[in-house]
């Protein structure tokens, strides 16, 4: 997989998820990743997300996303960050 195509993914699908309204991020801190397969150049390669918040009055939330690719010879691995703000209140609990 060439890593200009990833990275490009990579970037798409975090775009699409922090689209999504605050109270909706928020669910993912507590949430357990899900792989999924998607293609990147014609090859199947597994994308997960995971989030935190950046601050404790939790209005900040960096999402990260994780994509595997299909490599038998060498682990392919690329990794991006987003930081996200998001309304006071839309965290659960808060």
């Amino acid at each position: 997989m060439h890593s200009a195509h990833a990275y490009q993914v990579l970037a798409r699908e975090l775009e699409i998820l922090t689209a999504l309204p605050g109270n909706e991020l928020a669910l993912l801190v507590a949430a357990a990743p899900l792989p999924r397969i998607i293609q990147v150049g014609g090859e199947d390669a597994e994308i997960e997300f995971t989030a935190d918040w950046s601050d404790k009055a939790k209005t900040r939330l960096v999402v990260t996303g994780h994509l595997r690719g299909p490599s038998t010879w060498h682990h392919q691995h690329f990794q991006e960050s987003i930081t996200v703000s998001i309304s006071p209140g839309a965290a659960p609990g808060a």
